[in-house]
């Protein structure tokens, strides 16, 4: 995957723990930064108090915010800031994060299969797009693993 980097913020950024209080600022980010999906405030308390909302802050500036269940390891959300896309943070972030799951909407799948997810549900139409429920292959292969040593009664 190629990327343009304009600017030293992978290089840089780092990641910061988003705490409940702090939803409204998190949810007008979002707004301001178009995300294409509608994240709402209960979402954004429940992920912070679970510890699943973090930002990238870049020169004391927020240039990526990302939502996520923590019990189960699923992204909920992704979002870059326009002036930072292109630059390698969302594969940065995923490296970052290793979620076993992903809810991507119809025109991330490509970009998730790059990264070694693959579809597990069918396609569920939200408000606006259809959503997928993706697996890391990674998972995958643990789990075939663990079947096969449960059924060879190693387990």
């Amino acid at each position: 995957m190629q990327t343009q980097i304009h600017c030293s913020c992978i290089k840089e950024a780092d990641f910061r723990m988003i705490l409940p209080d702090e939803y409204i600022r998190v949810r007008r980010l979002f707004s301001k930064w178009r995300h294409p999906t509608f994240i709402g405030n209960e979402m954004i308390k429940r992920a912070a108090m679970k510890g699943g909302v973090y930002e990238m802050i870049y020169r004391g500036e927020t240039i990526a915010l990302i939502i996520y269940k923590t019990e189960q390891s699923v992204l909920y959300a992704l979002c870059i800031r326009p002036d930072h896309r292109s630059h390698g943070l969302g594969n940065r972030i995923m490296l970052y994060f290793k979620f076993w799951f992903v809810r991507a909407i119809e025109s991330s799948v490509l970009y998730f299969e790059k990264l070694g997810y693959q579809k597990i549900s069918t396609p569920k139409q939200g408000r606006k797009y259809i959503t997928w429920i993706m697996v890391h292959k990674d998972l995958l292969s643990l789990c075939g693993r663990f079947s096969k040593l449960r059924k060879s009664n190693i387990l």
